[in-house]
Parts: C-alpha cells; structure tokens; sequence
C-alpha cells in the first residue's frame, strides 16, 4: 500500500531536489556533513531538541539520552521532557493507581475513564497522563524525583550539585473541547512549602498570547494545548544530590474532573540566576513514524496517519519548556529508518525542518542548527530491508548540503552497514575499531565482548533498539564523533575558524579538567598526550564536515 503523501509534502526545494536526483553533490559517501556548526552544543549556552520515534526516547539505552552520558559537555544545567515512566535519572511514583497513560501503547486516546475513545492529542511527549477525579478530599498523584544514578558517572554529571537550588516547572495539557478541569493543583517539594494554583483561570502567561511570562499576570490555559504551571517551584538537591516533588490536586467540585500532566522542566540556578550550560530536551514516543512530522495536522485529522501533531501544538509545547529565549535551539532528528521511498523520506525531512523553524519563531525562539541522524543498521518493520538506509541517508545529505542550517550523521555509514546483531563480523568490527575498550565518564566496556544485548550484540532481540547503557553510549559518541572530528582545536566562536580564542578556550578547560579538552587516550586523564591532540588538530585546520 502506498503511503499516504499530504499535498504540503510533495513539493521540495529546488536545490534539495536536484541534489537528491543527481545521486549527491559529493564524490564518496563520508559519514557526516557539515557537523563544524554543531559544536557549540558541547561548549555552549545552548537548547537541545532531541525530536523522533522510539529510537529517540530519552532512555539511557538511545542516543538521546545517552549523550549525556557520552558526550563531552562542558556543563549540563537544564531538562524537560514528558511525564514519565522511570528511566535514567527521572523517576515517575504514581501514588493515586488511578492515574492513566496516554501514549502510541494505547492510541493517544483521551479521556480513559470516560465514553471518549476519539485520537485528540499526540504530540510525542512520552508521556502524558490522565486522571480522572471525584473525590470530596484533596489527592496526591505523582512524585517527581531527580535521581543522578547513572547519568552522575557519565561525562557530564549531574545538572545541579548538592544543596543547589534548582526550579522545576510542571506542564499539562488543557484536553481538547474543555472538559471540566479540577478546580486546583497543589505542587509540594520535598522540604518546601506548597504551592497551589486554579488551572482553570491561572497558567504560565505565554508569549504566543504576546505577553511576557516573567511580567504579565497568570492567564487561562489555551483549549487543547500544553500550559505550565503559573511559577517555578523551588527545590533543593539533598546531600544525595536529589530532589523530590509531589503533584496533587484539589478535591473536585460535583461531577468531577480531569487533568493531564505532560511533564516537568528543571534548571539549576546559582543565587537566583539561571546557570548556564546544555538545556536537554525531548519529543519522542514510542511506535512512532516520522512520516508524521511536518504535517501540520493535529492527530485524528483525516485522511493522515493517526501519529501527527500540527505547528500549534509544538508552538504551545516550546512555549512552556522555553526558560531563556536568547538560548538558540539545535534540533536533532532521530528516527527508524522507514519502508517508504525516497522522494517521501526527502520531502518529509524538509517539510519537518520548516515546520519546527517556524514553530520556534512564534515563540521568539531560534534554531541555530538542525542534524538529522540515520541510525545503526537495523531491521525495518521487523524484516531484513535492504537499500533504505542508503536511501534515507542521501536525503538527509541532500538537504544538509542544500541548506546552510542542516547537517547530517549516518551511524549506518560510520559503522560500515554492520548488523550488531552478536555476529562474529559486528565483534570484530568493534574489536576492530578499538570499542573493545570503550570508556565514556567513569564506565569502560568491551563491545566486541559484552555489548549488553541479549544475544551478545548491541541491538535488542528485534534487531532494532540499542539493548544496553553501553549500547546507547556507543551510539551516541559516533554522533559526536561526527561533531567533534570536523574538527577538534575547535573550542571557540566562529566556530570553523581557528584562532588564539580556540587555543584559549582549550587551555582554560584542560586546566578546569573538563572532559571536552580529553582528547586522547587515556580517556579520564588530563595529560601531555591531550595538549598534543590539540596542537596537532590545530596545525591541521578544519575539514568542514
């Protein structure tokens, strides 16, 4: 069956057309293009938007989430994402067992509890939930807790340290066709005093509506969008560098009443002022298609697939989450690659850029860059599809070389189309290319030996999915391997260019031991052999991928 194409897709740039028809501007397939103007992700005070499928879920098992684990970021102070479940270092108590999940799992129906089985709202937050009150006494829901586990051992470390104070801001959805909401929320930190506010009547001012949520008054919630709470609720990281936060509501007034958390935001502050440093965001879900991206049709809209969302729904959503609007955003695109044709793939990777560009703007926001990554290989639809990756990662080349605002990364090409499926030839690939010692922060791994999965490789038991941590990290340093390798003496703005601010800019961090300036091996250790990396680097110049 052919794919369903909206008329919005089918047109494409000129140039993106006619690179993509004459089998790339290029003479070799390299694995990256034009990765020079993403390295302001790793040093910068910048916003990261990790945007796809189930290959972008913000576990420490995908590349989204683990490139805070195998990244080498300067400093990491902010995150939002969607409103659980358990992964990494966010943990999801649901303390009232009546609270629903919506997600792909059950069709991004709403209103569970009652006759409405009508598709309304599917914007990948992974996730957004339901819940459904008549109670007469006031009910505890969900406690939100900031857990370092694994992410504290990465590079990165945690985003705040003990005894900082750290701002959490909530979002919910205001269900479409306003059904009645609960008359009151109530948002307790651990240790902190309650703060308690009416939904109906009393959200985050957007700047959508013109206004300036650091000055206006709280305002009614859009119907059918994300709204956040009217004020960042302080909390403070125990001794454990932990945080806690608990979600109830009010007693509901007769009838009932519904509201829907979609996820919290939180950012370290140092006397009041925000920190600067990587702002970690995602919209992902699982059994996802990005055949749906850049559509610009709220989910349920026939005749489209059921996986889409229009530009007013990531407006809302980047709205809420936005905590500096100077901060520029890079978005990064990471999905399965799909069984649809060229001429689909291409147009809907462009039709995704404008449509996330223009969202961005209505919000006062910039995208600096855009990266689409074409993942590992991997079995498509649960078979064994040859030619699609190729195909997919020459559209994603074709348009970062058509347009100065894209780049691209090819997993697939890095790794030579290798299956990691436990095979003798994926093992000695890794031992190969050195993963049979592969250190990121505080964790080392033999690849070729123990990738984690369960038959021995890197990939779960459907040939899809990264199976491990050490997967995820793995997949995740290729992608900024690309960024890194385009060249490495590059520590300043502009970036592309050498000069005595880049030197600077490396001597300062290898003097601060940030993992960025550890360059060389031994991987951990600030030494000689980091100082020579860089001068070599340096001497080289830039190769301008």
């Amino acid at each position: 069956m052919m794919p369903f194409v909206h008329p919005k897709l089918r047109p494409m740039s000129t140039a993106f057309a006619s690179l993509l028809a004459c089998g790339m501007a290029y003479a070799a397939v390299p694995f990256a293009v034009d990765t020079v103007g993403l390295r302001a992700v790793l040093h910068q005070d910048v916003r990261v938007l990790w945007l796809g499928d189930s290959y972008c879920v913000p576990y420490g098992e995908r590349p989204s989430g683990a490139s805070l684990l195998s990244w080498r970021i300067d400093r990491w102070s902010a995150y939002a994402m969607g409103d659980g479940p358990n992964w990494s270092f966010m943990k999801y108590d649901l303390l009232d067992p009546s609270v629903a999940t919506v997600d792909a799992e059950n069709g991004y129906r709403l209103f569970q509890t009652g006759p409405d089985a009508v598709v309304r709202y599917a914007l990948p937050l992974w996730r957004l939930r339901e819940y459904h009150g008549e109670a007469s006494t006031p009910t505890d829901l969900i406690r939100y807790r900031f857990v370092p586990g694994d992410v504290s051992l990465g590079f990165v470390g945690s985003f705040a340290a003990p005894g900082q104070t750290a701002m959490v801001r909530t979002m919910m959805l205001e269900p479409p066709g306003s059904p009645p909401m609960l008359p009151g929320v109530r948002l307790t930190p651990d240790g902190g005093a309650t703060v308690s506010f009416d939904p109906r009547v009393s959200t985050r001012p957007k700047r959508l509506d013109g206004l300036d949520p650091d000055v206006d008054a709280p305002s009614p919630p859009a119907d059918g969008q994300i709204w956040a709470s009217p004020v960042d609720v302080p909390v403070t990281l125990d001794a454990s560098d932990r945080f806690g936060l608990t979600l109830g509501v009010d007693a509901a007034e007769p009838g009932g009443g519904y509201v829907f958390p979609a996820g919290l935001a939180a950012y370290s502050t140092d006397k009041g002022a925000r920190v600067p440093g990587l702002y970690f965001t995602v919209l992902a879900d699982t059994s996802w298609s990005y055949q749906g991206f850049g559509l610009d049709l709220p989910s349920g809209v026939s005749p489209a697939i059921v996986k889409t969302y229009s530009q007013e729904q990531l407006e809302h959503w980047l709205d809420v989450t936005t905590i500096d609007p100077a901060q520029p955003i890079y978005v990064f695109f990471i999905v399965n690659v799909e069984d649809i044709e060229p001429a689909v793939a291409a147009a809907q990777m462009e039709a995704a850029v404008n449509q996330t560009e223009a969202a961005a703007a209505h919000v006062g926001a910039e995208v600096a860059r855009f990266c689409f990554v074409i993942p590992w290989m991997h079995r498509i639809e649960g078979q064994d599809i040859l030619g699609r990756h190729e195909e997919q990662r020459d559209a994603a080349f074709a348009l970062a070389n058509a347009r100065a605002d894209v780049s691209a990364v090819s997993i697939y090409d890095y790794t030579d189309g290798v299956m990691f499926n436990g095979s003798a030839e994926s093992k000695q690939w890794l031992a190969d290319h050195g993963y049979d010692h592969f250190t990121y922060g505080g964790f080392t791994a033999d690849l070729s030996v123990d990738g984690g999965g369960p038959n021995g490789g890197l990939l779960d038991i459907y040939r899809s999915h990264p199976a491990s941590r050490d997967a995820g990290a793995f997949f995740a340093h290729v992608i900024e391997k690309a960024i890194v390798d385009a060249c490495p003496a590059d520590y300043a703005e502009p970036y592309g260019v050498l000069d005595l601010a880049d030197i600077t800019g490396f001597l300062t961090r290898f003097i601060d031991q940030k993992p960025s300036a550890d360059l060389a091996d031994p991987i951990g250790v600030h030494d000689l052999a980091d100082v020579t990396a860089f001068v070599t680097s340096f001497l080289a110049g830039c190769s301008g991928n």
